[in-house]
């Protein structure tokens, strides 16, 4: 690709706002993967935060190491 054109690019995109700047358009497949990816996360993230604090109002850990005696059964 012409430095000229990525040049311009990127310009474009600063002066827009836009944080990402592709010069391979034929990368998106990748992207939608990753994408993919660090949704999954989030989404299990946020459900591990959802039980800690579900537990955390009674007072008890979803770690096994960190239950209390009584909570281990």
């Amino acid at each position: 690709m012409d430095p000229r054109l990525v040049g311009e690019h990127a310009v474009h995109a600063i002066e827009h706002d836009r944080f990402f700047v592709f010069t391979h358009p034929e990368l998106s497949g990748l992207v939608t993967e990753r994408h993919g990816t660090i949704m999954m996360g989030l989404e299990e993230s946020a459900a591990y935060v959802t039980r800690y604090q579900a537990h955390e109002v009674d007072g008890d850990s979803i770690h096994p190491d960190h239950r209390s005696s009584s909570a281990r059964g």
